[in-house]
């Protein structure tokens, strides 16, 4: 064996070593528990389905998951979370689609883009949005809210979060519709329902159809595309004569730089857990569904469709964080 046979074999050897390397710590992943940060209102709807989708993708794992809620921050502190921990998959972070594709474009200091910051893990539930109307108010469907609006300008108003889903979907409604209502911006959902069922909100956008489960105030419409399946008899903004739709929806996201086997070995896991018959049953009623089973690469794409689409809206609009 010559000199030059000698090389190409040690080089060989070389790489083979460092291919077994490279794929080890997927072939024995998870080998410990993970962690997963989740930025929700403690309690919340969003926040109790994810804990149940976490713990069915425990039980596919095989390993433990910790749940960790860290809310505030306009809900960055999942992301910070995922930055400042190694790229292995053994921490991982719960988003809402406000935070990746909504945030980036209403505040230009934040700077947010899939693949180069986070890697998108997963997508699992989305939820369309019920168009509630204060109970105080004579109108009880969109053509009387349209009439009141035309009838009454400058009085109605409408609870959101500024530069939030709900603000998008405001701007799009007031746009479709040609009327127009005040823009009153709340910092948490729940002291919006309380002057709504107050009279001192006229309407707002919810994903808890116990807002109107009581009688005292009115769904007038969904923002998704078929009707929300706890609301039957409520009709979709489209089938009201609204062309507005859209839903909000939860993803997992990891390190950017999570190698791409065990990105696919939580993407099968974590899109699995939310079709399992306990996941089934907890999301039963709820307004939530499970999302169409998406591989990575087809979630970056999505989450910068999705980017393209509310960009003109809300330039044309103005939004800006606050």
């Amino acid at each position: 064996m010559n000199k030059r046979q000698c090389n190409l074999i040690v080089i060989f050897v070389h790489s083979m070593l460092a291919l077994f390397a490279a794929n080890a710590p997927a072939q024995s992943y998870p080998s410990r528990q993970i962690t997963f940060v989740a930025p929700y209102a403690i309690g919340s709807l969003t926040d109790t389905l994810q804990r149940v989708a976490v713990i069915e993708a425990s039980k596919i794992l095989g390993q433990t998951i910790v749940y960790e809620s860290r809310p505030g921050a306009n809900n960055r502190l999942s992301l910070a979370a995922i930055r400042n921990a190694p790229a292995d998959g053994y921490t991982l972070a719960g988003v809402l689609d406000g935070l990746i594709v909504l945030q980036p474009l209403v505040d230009p200091a934040f700077k947010l883009q899939p693949v180069q910051d986070y890697m998108p893990v997963a997508v699992q539930i989305e939820s369309a949005l019920a168009f509630i109307s204060s109970g105080a108010r004579p109108y009880r469907d969109i053509d009387g809210l349209r009439a009141f609006a035309k009838a009454n300008p400058g009085k109605l108003n409408m609870a959101v979060g500024i530069g939030g889903s709900s603000h998008v979907f405001a701007e799009r409604i007031r746009a479709a519709m040609g009327i127009d209502f005040a823009i009153i911006g709340y910092k948490g959902s729940a002291q919006s329902y309380i002057d709504l069922a107050a009279g001192r909100i006229d309407l707002v956008l919810a994903t808890d159809k116990s807002l109107v489960e009581s009688g005292k105030l009115v769904a007038l419409a969904t923002t998704g595309r078929e009707r929300w399946s706890s609301l039957p008899k409520v009709p979709t903004l489209t089938e009201a004569g609204v062309p507005v739709a859209g839903t909000l929806w939860l993803s997992v996201i990891a390190h950017k730089n999570t190698p791409p086997e065990i990105v696919a070995r939580l993407n099968s896991a974590f899109s699995a857990a939310v079709r399992t018959p306990e996941f089934t049953k907890k999301i039963e009623g709820t307004g939530y569904a499970a999302m169409p089973a998406m591989a990575p690469d087809v979630i970056v794409s999505y989450i910068k469709s999705e980017m393209a689409a509310m960009e003109p809206v809300i330039r044309q609009a103005g939004i800006k964080l606050e």
